[in-house]
C-alpha cells in the first residue's frame, strides 16, 4: 500500500483486537528518508497473511503476561486487577502503532494503565516479549 514519509514511512490501518475495531498506525523505521528495507516489507507481508491469528495469540499472551506479573503492576495500577478475556483488556491497553523495524522486529506498541509514561510493547517477530516500549526501541 501507499506510505508517507515524515521521520519515518507510515500510514493509518484498522485492525481488530481485544473484540474492536482500532485505527492503528503503520510505522515502518527510517533514517533520512531512505527506503523500507526488504525485511521490513517481509516482516509486514508476514503479519497481514497471518494478521487475526496473530492478534488473538497476541491477546492470550498479553492476558497470560498480566496475570503472571499483577503483584509487580498494580504498584503503578491502583485499579490492578487479574485479566479474564480479551474484551477487557480493551479498558487497559490502547494499540498505537506497528512498527517495523530496519531488521524485520515486528512490535505493537501501546499505552496502558500501569505504566502511563513509557508505554507497553509486545515484539510479535522474530521471538514473542513483552515489556516496556523503552527496552525495544
Amino acid at each position: 500500500g501507499h506510505m508517507e514519509y515524515h521521520h519515518r514511512w507510515y500510514k493509518t490501518d484498522e485492525y481488530e483486537m481485544f473484540e474492536r475495531r482500532w485505527q492503528i498506525s503503520v510505522v515502518a523505521k527510517a533514517y533520512s528518508g531512505k527506503p523500507i528495507t526488504e525485511a521490513e516489507r517481509a516482516s509486514y507481508k508476514r503479519f497481514q497473511e497471518n494478521k487475526q491469528a496473530m492478534l488473538n495469540l497476541l491477546a492470550e499472551k498479553v492476558i497470560e503476561f498480566i496475570n503472571e506479573n499483577f503483584d509487580v503492576l498494580r504498584f503503578n495500577w491502583p485499579e490492578a486487577k487479574k485479566i479474564q478475556d480479551a474484551l477487557e483488556l480493551s479498558t487497559v491497553l490502547m494499540p498505537t502503532s506497528l512498527l517495523f523495524k530496519q531488521d524485520g522486529t515486528t512490535l505493537l506498541l501501546f499505552e496502558c494503565a500501569w505504566d502511563t509514561d513509557a508505554g507497553f510493547a509486545v515484539q510479535i517477530y522474530p521471538d514473542w516479549e513483552m515489556g516496556r516500549q523503552d527496552l525495544f526501541l
